[in-house]
Parts: C-alpha cells; structure tokens; sequence
C-alpha cells in the first residue's frame, strides 16, 4: 500500500497534465478577444489572392479575421508574383471596436480598348444627364477595369455614330483587349487630291527645253556662217557707199549668233539636267 500510493499520485498528476495541455492547444486565439473586437473582412479580385496583416499572411481571399481595435496594415498580391506586374497594393486601416469593416483590393491586370476603325475617342461617362465626361485617351487605349466598371464608356469618331457600352460588359476582358465595332453614318472625307505635279518636273517640258536649246545651237553656226559672208564680202568691197551696210550686217549675224549659243546651251543644258535629276514617270 505504501508504494502503491505514489505511484496513483503520479499516475493522476500526469492524466491531469495531459488534459490541461491539450485544452491549451485546442482554445482558439480569437477566445481571448473581448466583446469589443473588430471583425476585419478582406476580400480581392480576382478572388484568391494572398492577404497580409501586419507583415503575417493570413491566407487567400477572402477571409474574416477578429481583431483587437488598431490600425493595422493590410496588403494583397498574387501567390505567384510574376502573373502582375506591379507591386503588391497595401491599405492601412483603423479598426474601430465592434465595427464590421470590409476591405476590397481590385488587382485585375489592365484592359486595351479597342475600335473598329481606329482611332476614335474614348470617354468615361456616368450616363447622367449634366454631367461631364472624361476622356479616357484615343483608342487603343489601357485603363484599368475597376475604373470603368462602375460607369459607361463612350467611343466617338468623325462620321460614325457614337457607341456607349456599359463599363462592366468590357471589363471582363481584364488583360486582354475589348473590341468595339462603330457603325459607320456618313461617308468618310475624301482624300486630299494629290498637288500638281510642277511644270519643270513634266517630261514634255524637259524635252521643250532640250529640244529648243538643240535648235538655238544650230541655229547660231548659221547665224555665224551669215555673218561671216557679210564680213567677207565687207572686206572685198571697194565700194565707199555699200561698206558701211556690209559691215552692219555682219555685225548684226554675229550678234544673233552669240545670242541664239548662249540661250540654247542654257536651254539644253538645263532640260537634260532637270531630265536627270527629276525624271517623269
């Protein structure tokens, strides 16, 4: 009996030990809490994004959490990091006792608006009468879904009717790119007609001057040959009354003579360089 007594003792210490342990770890943190804690509800989209809360990654969204009132700080991001391209968005929060506070992160990567034709403008819009629109930018143009998403967008260009879909119809394409087809109402502007092509670039007036400037040439070994037989026939003369009109003429040639080389050759020589530098097609 005497050595049966310790050892019961020591059996009932540790059955006792045991339960208290395993009570410990079964109570939940939250237990502790009082009355007055704060609900935090943290959701995200797309959904399943990885919630931090004070630097402690609490799981993927969306989870509830009851906390003791503070300001805490609170951030999202993808499990995968490499799937966006920015950094993850944090929101600092004060949570006041007994409040219910919800907080929602929008992460959907960009969407590109697109037109059939483009460009035409995009606007973000409310759809209420009054209210003045934003322009959004020409399209293709990036916005983000939660930007239009809530409102409408209109798309306007010159001789198309405008078109204003609701913001949540296109932000599904977060991503990717949402097409918008214009309904063409009046015919479109003509083109500007192409100027005139400049006379000095024309191939008849290239060869006009060619052609004349060839002649002009001829023309003035003529017009010297002439001159040169009135001068002859000047010297020959002995006739006092007929030498001073012999003379006259000679001269007279030998001046259309210089006169009809020096505008051929610019005649010629400026036809061919502009055939050359400007040829007609």
């Amino acid at each position: 009996m005497g050595r049966a007594a310790p050892a019961l003792l020591l059996t009932f210490c540790g059955a006792l030990s045991a339960s208290g342990l395993a009570w410990g770890a079964a109570a939940p943190s939250e237990a502790a809490l009082p009355d007055s804690a704060a609900v935090l509800r943290v959701t995200t989209r797309p959904p399943g994004l990885a919630v931090t809360v004070d630097s402690v990654e609490v799981g993927p969204a969306p989870v509830t959490l009851r906390l003791p009132p503070k300001t805490v700080r609170i951030s999202a991001a993808p499990a995968d990091r490499r799937r966006f391209g920015s950094s993850p968005v944090e929101k600092i929060v004060t949570l006041a006792p007994g409040a219910d506070t919800l907080i929602s992160f929008d992460l959907r990567p960009p969407l590109v608006l697109r037109t059939t034709p483009e460009p035409a403008s995009a606007f973000l819009t409310s759809g209420v009468a009054g209210e003045s629109d934003s322009l959004l930018g020409e399209t293709p143009v990036s916005v983000f879904p939660g930007l239009i998403e809530p409102a409408f967008v209109r798309f306007q260009r010159t001789a198309f009717a405008d078109t204003t879909i609701r913001g949540e119809l296109l932000a599904p394409a977060a991503g990717g790119a949402a097409w918008v087809a214009l309904r063409q109402i009046a015919p479109l502007p003509a083109a500007a007609a192409a100027p005139a092509k400049p006379v000095y670039r024309k191939s008849w007036f290239q060869w006009s001057l060619i052609g004349v400037g060839a002649a002009l040439s001829v023309a003035s070994i003529v017009f010297r040959n002439e001159g040169d037989d009135w001068y002859d026939a000047y010297l020959r003369s002995s006739d006092p009354s007929e030498i001073p009109e012999l003379y006259d003429q000679a001269a007279q040639y030998d001046q259309m003579s210089t006169i009809s080389f020096c505008v051929g050759q610019v005649a010629f020589l400026g036809g061919l360089a502009l055939f050359i530098s400007n040829p007609s097609p």
